[in-house]
């Protein structure tokens, strides 16, 4: 007898990584506390994961400027998150990075975004993040 679907997709592709849970929220992070040091801090404060496999970035949520871009899973704790180029703005305007880190906090909750290649608990810890939930407007 042959060998299952799933069997064959993992010895094609590798094993598959579980989604971390942290991805999987209906909401958005905030920066906690609102104003941190580091790279990733001065440019985001706020970001929503789609189920879909897209993000976006913002300095806040009233902002109405984004940066989106696709997400991957790294392993069960983390995540890669890749920039879309923006052409319509000049280098001066973009964060110095392309590709970020989102791994799960140590607290229930809380992710921390960084550069991808930081190293933890170096000159960049990168941003500490809270989730919010999504507001539903039937509850008043």
């Amino acid at each position: 007898m042959g060998q299952t679907l799933s069997a064959w997709i993992e010895q094609a592709s590798g094993p598959a990584c579980a989604v971390p849970a942290f991805m999987t929220m209906d909401g958005a992070y905030v920066a906690e506390p609102a104003s941190q040091a580091g790279s990733v801090a001065c440019w985001f404060g706020w970001l929503r994961l789609e189920g879909h496999g897209t993000f976006a970035l913002k300095q806040s949520e009233v902002h109405a400027d984004s940066v989106v871009g696709e997400w991957e899973v790294v392993d069960d704790r983390t995540a890669r998150l890749k920039l879309a180029p923006r052409a319509d703005l000049p280098s001066s305007a973009l964060p110095p990075f392309t590709t970020l880190l989102l791994v799960e906090g140590d607290a229930v909750g809380t992710v921390v975004l960084r550069p991808d290649g930081a190293s933890p608990g170096g000159q960049d810890d990168g941003c500490r993040m809270a989730f919010v939930p999504e507001e539903d407007p039937d509850d008043h």
